[in-house]
C-alpha cells in the first residue's frame, strides 16, 4: 500500500516550545519533537498578505526575508495555534499545529513520509493480482487499489478490456492525459511488420529493457493492450530494476557508483524519422542515495560511450555486471498477456521483455499507449484524498530516470 503520513489520530497539541538562536524547538503532547527554523516559518506564512500556499498565489519572495529573521513575540493561543510576530517588520503569522505536524521535517517525520517501493524478484511469479477492467471503471476503491499496486510494485495487470481502440483510450483516461510523440503517435501497434524499423517489428525474443532511453524524459506509465496472441511463445517478461540495482550495490558498489554518477549516451537515429540524442545515468538516485529511476536498453538504443579514456573500460565493466544481473532468472517474472488484458507499468522502473514467437502459429498484436508519471501521480493523490479523506501532499513524485 502507498504509505502516507496520517496525523488524524495523532495528538497535535503543542506542549511547549523554546526559542533558540535560529529555530523553535517544539515539544508535542504525544512526545514527538520538532525543530522549525525561523526562516522556514516566515516564508511559509499563509496569511492574506503573504498568500495561499496551496494555490501558489502570493507575494512573499525569499529575498524579502532577512537571513537572521527572528521572532519578536511568540505565544500559543487558546486554540493551540502558534502565533509569531517577526522582529524585522512586525508581521504577524499564525500556524495551525496540525499543519506544523504534517510538515515537520525531523528525520523521523521525513522518512515516514517517503514512499518506499515494494521490491520484488522471481518469487512474485504466479502471485501477481489481476484487476477487473470494468470494476476499475465503476468502483473507485478498486481503482485506488490498482493505482497503489502500480505505485508500489511498478506495474498492474487488468483483464476483461474490450478489443477496441476505445477500450484502451477510455481506460488510460482514468490514469491521466495520454501523451503523443512525433515518432509513434498517441497509439502504437506492436506487431510484426514487413519493413523492420524497430526491434518489436520482428518476432524474435527481446531482452529486458526500458523504452525510449534516448529521450531526455523517457516514457512514463506505459500500457500494453493485448489484441491477439501467437499460439507459440510471445510471453511477457518483467523485472524490477530497483531490486537489480539494490543487488548491484551490495555485490559491486564500485559499479553501482559509476552507473549512478557517470552518464551513458543514448540515441536513436533513423533517417527522416527520428534523431534523439541524450545522456543520463543508467541508475538515478536521490540525495539520500535511494534509487528513484532506471533507464537501460540493448545496443539498439545505447550509443557508443563518449567519455574520457580512463572511464571507458570501467564503464563497460559496470554495464557488463548490470546486464548480467538483468539476464539472471532470479529477477524475472513471466506470463502470457491474453486478448483483453492490459498491463500498465512504470517505464522508469520496470524492465520488460518478450519471448520469441512463431508467426506461423499466429501474430502477436499489442496496442500501446502512455500517460505521464506526473499526471498519474496527480490522479492517485486526488483519489486518495477523496477516499481516504487525506490528500497525501507529501507523497512526492520521485524524479525517476531524469539525471
Amino acid at each position: 500500500m502507498v504509505a502516507t503520513t496520517s496525523i488524524q489520530n495523532v495528538d497535535c497539541a503543542i506542549r511547549g516550545f523554546e526559542s533558540a538562536e535560529r529555530a523553535f524547538h517544539v515539544d508535542w503532547r504525544d512526545g514527538h519533537q520538532s525543530v522549525f527554523h525561523y526562516v522556514w516559518l516566515r516564508f511559509n506564512c499563509a496569511c492574506d498578505i503573504c498568500g495561499d500556499l496551496d494555490s501558489g498565489i502570493g507575494t512573499v519572495m525569499m529575498a524579502d526575508i532577512p537571513g537572521d529573521v527572528a521572532p519578536r513575540h511568540t505565544r500559543v493561543d487558546d486554540a493551540g495555534n502558534l502565533n509569531v510576530v517577526w522582529d524585522y517588520d512586525g508581521h504577524e503569522s499564525w500556524f495551525d499545529p496540525r499543519w506544523l505536524r504534517e510538515y515537520c521535517y525531523s528525520e523521523t517525520a521525513r522518512l515516514g513520509r517517503r514512499h518506499r517501493p515494494t521490491l520484488w524478484n522471481a518469487s512474485l511469479n504466479h502471485k501477481v493480482p489481476i484487476f477487473d477492467y470494468q470494476q476499475v471503471f465503476e468502483d473507485e476503491a478498486a481503482r485506488l487499489e490498482a493505482f497503489e499496486h502500480l505505485t508500489d510494485y511498478g506495474f498492474s495487470r487488468f483483464r476483461g478490456a474490450p478489443l477496441s481502440l476505445e477500450g484502451l483510450a477510455n481506460f488510460t483516461d482514468l490514469f491521466g492525459h495520454r501523451l503523443t510523440s512525433d515518432s509513434l503517435g498517441t497509439f502504437n501497434d506492436v506487431v510484426t511488420k514487413e519493413k523492420k524499423v524497430f526491434i518489436t517489428d520482428v518476432p524474435a525474443a527481446i531482452p529486458l529493457h526500458t523504452d525510449q532511453t534516448y529521450r531526455h524524459a523517457p516514457l512514463g506509465i506505459n500500457f500494453f493492450h493485448c489484441l491477439k496472441t501467437s499460439g507459440a511463445g510471445g510471453e511477457t517478461v518483467l523485472a524490477d530494476a530497483f531490486e537489480i540495482a539494490r543487488v548491484l550495490r551490495e555485490t559491486d558498489p564500485e559499479a553501482f557508483e559509476l552507473l549512478t554518477t557517470i552518464p551513458l549516451q543514448f540515441y536513436r537515429y533513423i533517417e527522416g524519422h527520428a534523431a534523439y540524442f541524450t545522456e543520463a545515468c543508467a541508475i538515478s538516485v536521490d540525495y539520500l542515495g535511494e534509487v528513484v529511476g532506471f533507464r537501460y536498453a540493448n545496443r539498439q538504443t545505447t550509443a557508443p560511450l563518449d567519455l574520457p579514456n580512463e572511464w571507458v573500460e570501467p564503464m563497460h565493466d559496470a554495464q557488463r555486471k548490470l546486464s548480467a544481473l538483468m539476464r539472471h532468472p532470479d529477477f524475472k517474472i513471466q506470463f502470457l498477456i491474453e486478448p483483453g488484458d492490459i498491463m500498465a507499468y512504470d517505464n522508469q522502473r520496470v524492465l520488460h521483455a518478450r519471448t520469441g514467437y512463431d508467426e506461423s502459429q499466429g501474430v502477436r498484436h499489442l496496442r500501446v499507449a502512455e500517460v505521464s508519471r506526473d499526471e498519474f501521480h496527480n490522479r492517485l493523490r486526488l483519489l486518495m484524498g477523496k477516499l481516504k479523506q487525506q490528500v497525501p501532499r507529501n507523497l512526492s513524485l520521485a524524479r525517476g530516470a531524469l539525471s
